[in-house]
């Protein structure tokens, strides 16, 4: 069978076929050929292939056929194609993160994101980086409501989705800058959330990444910041010895050469 064929019959499966493991295989089908090379991406889009991997991410289905599904997707998304594919398939993301949506849709979106990037590293900062560039604020101010106001499973998903863009951020400032300006409301929603965590919650899984998202951002914030030194120098006679060294390890991001305020910070 040819190619083209081929892609005809995994679109065709993936539209219409009612067994859900037909459309995962049609889905793994269509990601494999993606994998190949620029040719058969490019048969895969002139054929209509991008659609319904778009239209599936809505609909009511287990998680693994998404997961393939944006793999695929993130594969088909080149220089060309980037800005259509990615902004479509983050809007959705970000959509069903929203507080108006069911709690059970925020759960399935954050654990998308996140399954996504745990079965495929490579995608990692392409996703979490395309997902603030082409939402704006909304998909920020939408993951900080959530870990300040849900919990368990929903809760640690948002904060673990904040802690990877704010290492991204760390590693590039021109990503940093545009990100994380203190003076928007998206990241002072999100410092506020995990400086929350930080001085609330006993619970080390939701304490680690946030120190560690603020030890990011460490280089985003003015000099009249001294309620994130404060609060992470409470921690350091902390009793969970993670927890403090983790402080510890934070604060030095705040006084170190590379960052610019350090002199204030270290008085």
């Amino acid at each position: 069978m040819s190619i083209t064929l081929s892609v005809w019959s995994c679109i065709a499966t993936v539209q219409m076929e009612p067994q859900v493991e037909d459309r995962i295989k049609a889905i793994e089908r269509l990601r494999l050929i993606a994998q190949e090379n620029n040719e058969y991406r490019e048969i895969i889009f002139e054929e209509g292939g991008v659609p319904p991997l778009q239209k599936l991410l809505k609909e009511n289905i287990p998680l693994e056929p998404r997961i393939t599904a944006v793999n695929a997707l993130c594969l088909l998304a080149d220089e060309k194609r980037a800005n259509c594919i990615m902004k479509e398939m983050i809007t959705t993301i970000v959509n069903r993160l929203s507080r108006t949506s069911p709690t059970t849709d925020q759960i399935k979106a954050a654990n998308l994101v996140t399954a996504t990037v745990e079965h495929n590293p490579k995608l990692k900062e392409r996703t979490y980086y395309g997902g603030w560039t082409l939402t704006e604020t909304k998909g920020m101010i939408c993951l900080a409501k959530l870990v300040e106001m849900e919990q368990d499973e929903l809760q640690y998903n948002c904060l673990m989705i904040i802690r990877e863009i704010t290492a991204i951020a760390e590693s590039n400032s021109d990503f940093r800058r545009s990100a994380f300006k203190m003076t928007s409301l998206a990241a002072k929603a999100v410092v506020h959330g995990l400086l929350r965590i930080i001085k609330e919650s006993d619970d080390r899984k939701l304490r680690i990444p946030a120190i560690k998202s603020i030890a990011s951002l460490a280089r985003s914030f003015s000099a009249k910041e001294t309620q994130v030194i404060s609060h992470l120098v409470a921690l350091l006679d902390n009793t969970d010895q993670e927890v403090a060294m983790e402080a510890a390890i934070a604060l030095q991001k705040f006084v170190c050469t590379e960052n610019h305020l350090c002199l204030e910070y270290s008085k």
